[in-house]
């Protein structure tokens, strides 16, 4: 995930060039997909839901795999946008908090943007770089770090979305463990980082 971003860079609205009733018709797609999921969210239900006939959706999106591009687009920039607040180098339990609660704000669009095949293309240039970011400026710069912090932060999200933990959520002790031990390895290589 997310190689090297430029200081500074920051993607477009992602809603940027819709019209306004594309906008309405995302919103519920949106909507749709938090109570059926993707696969289970039809067109007909979709365009039902706007008041308009099936075939008029193609007017706004050229398919669904473009309605679903722009809802991963979306998706990145709230992310994005939830961990500009809190990056700062060594915020390390900051970021951590702060993506879990934005991935449970939206369990469907936060798997469809980090679950399967990303299409990078579709994505638009510097998203995924600029929400990587975050966690590069966490980790002090260090991408392998950065990678790692994600990993485990993405697998243990998922897990708990998908209530795969005991009592459905990741319970407190292991929560503070998980976010315990990326942010001790951060300190330890700040504390041992030389500076140029």
């Amino acid at each position: 995930m997310f190689p090297h971003r430029a200081p500074g860079a920051e993607p477009s609205d992602p809603d940027a060039g819709l019209s306004p009733r594309a906008i309405v018709v995302l919103d519920a797609a949106e909507r749709l997909m938090e109570e059926s999921g993707w696969h289970g969210m039809s067109l007909r239900d979709l365009a039902d839901a706007v008041s308009i006939r099936a075939p008029s959706l193609y007017k706004h999106f050229r398919s669904k795999d473009d309605l679903k591009a722009q809802v991963v687009r979306r998706q990145f920039a709230r992310m994005g946008d939830r961990l500009r607040a809190v990056s700062a180098p060594g915020a390390v339990a900051e970021l951590m908090n702060a993506y879990r609660e934005q991935a449970a704000r939206a369990p469907e669009a936060y798997r469809l943007a980090t679950s399967g095949p990303l299409d990078r293309d579709s994505l638009g240039d510097g998203v995924e770089q600029w929400v990587g970011g975050f966690f590069l400026d966490v980790c002090h710069g260090d991408h392998a770090l950065a990678q790692a912090v994600w990993a485990a932060l993405h697998g243990a999200v998922i897990l708990e979305l998908d209530t795969r933990f005991d009592s459905g959520t990741m319970e407190a002790p292991a929560w503070t463990h998980l976010v315990e031990s990326p942010s001790a390895t951060v300190d330890r290589f700040a504390s041992t980082r030389v500076e140029p």
